[in-house]
């Protein structure tokens, strides 16, 4: 879909819920003042709490019987990930379920959070501690609305395709560029890669979607204590993920040069190699607290996504202290680029 005024919805059966960013751009203001049944939000991880949750029910219940719409209306997610993780949710648990609608604003959405069914919310400081599995009737793709980001925003996508490519597909991994055209001209095919391991295992109980998960781990801990984007979290997860599966000899050095080198030189310049450096500078105390708290932990043991080479990862349980050790072996290295 080219353009904002493509996108179209029925406005007695639909509620959008929005980016409030976006009415920055006049297209988007104009175009979403056809929708009497509306909800700006503020994005971003502040959004995905119970407290936000609450008061979007209060306003949404509230307009629906102003507005009369249909007990089977659709809500529809305009926004990045926090607002599509947020209004996925509220679809799943409104009224005991309505059908919904995403519409990604940002590239980092349009290639994965968007896509797969979770959602749900942080709580007291710890990512997606609430939510439920809960698929999209549809996923609309704008150009326009991605060519409106800004380029940050493009590179805070590179982590999950670099991710999706890694798990399923050496050539797209080795093709890669950071360019939207070239991102937008590729989309479908990494959206495919991730639909492909997701309907293998839809609610996650053959631990196959756990692979999904790649660089995860030491991600979320560092997206929630540095509160950097997700994007960038997970790159510098993944980048661990790789030097941990060369120290479990898992992978072969050699091949973890060779991705280690695709990487830098795909995305790294020295704002974020600066930034790398600070992301392993976290307390021990802190980051085993968080990394206590992963949905993935058992007991003392948590599952992690380790790479055998480019297309194929395998799941491990593995002491969380393993990860701590790997942790400051790297923080103490500070080179993250040769092995």
């Amino acid at each position: 879909m080219k353009t904002i005024n493509h996108l179209k919805f029925d406005p007695s059966e639909s509620f959008i819920l929005f980016d409030a960013r976006l009415t920055q751009f006049q297209a988007f203001a104009t175009w979403i003042r056809n929708y009497p049944s509306r909800l700006a939000l503020q994005a971003g991880e502040d959004l995905k709490t119970l407290k936000c949750y609450v008061e979007a029910l209060n306003q949404i219940q509230k307009m629906a019987i102003e507005k009369k719409l249909d007990r089977h209306f659709t809500f529809v997610a305009i926004g990045g990930g926090s607002v599509t993780d947020f209004v996925g949710f509220v679809a799943a648990t409104y009224q005991r379920g309505h059908p919904w609608t995403a519409v990604p604003s940002t590239w980092l959405c349009a290639v994965d959070s968007a896509h797969g069914g979770k959602n749900g919310l942080n709580l007291n400081g710890v990512k997606n501690q609430v939510g439920t599995i809960y698929f999209p009737n549809e996923v609309i793709i704008c150009d326009e609305l991605l060519k409106l980001q800004p380029a940050e925003r493009l590179l805070e996508s590179a982590g999950e395709i670099l991710k999706i490519t890694l798990l399923s597909s050496a050539k797209a991994f080795s093709h890669f560029k950071l360019d939207a055209n070239f991102v937008l001209k590729n989309l479908k095919s990494y959206i495919a890669m991730k639909n492909a391991i997701v309907r293998k295992d839809p609610y996650e109980t053959k631990k196959i979607r756990y692979l999904l998960n790649l660089g995860h781990t030491v991600g979320h801990i560092i997206e929630s204590e540095k509160q950097w984007p997700h994007g960038i979290a997970i790159l510098f997860g993944m980048i661990f993920a790789i030097h941990f599966s060369v120290r479990k000899k898992i992978m072969n050095p050699k091949e973890a040069l060779a991705i280690l080198q695709k990487i830098e030189q795909s995305v790294f310049n020295p704002n974020l190699l600066q930034k790398l450096r600070e992301a392993f500078l976290i307390s021990e105390a802190a980051f085993l607290d968080k990394l206590l708290q992963d949905k993935k932990t058992s007991g003392a043991k948590l599952n992690f996504i380790f790479i055998k080479k480019r297309s194929q990862a395998v799941v491990k349980a593995i002491p969380a202290g393993d990860v701590v050790t790997m942790y400051n072996y790297l923080k103490n290295k500070g080179s993250f680029f040769d092995v």
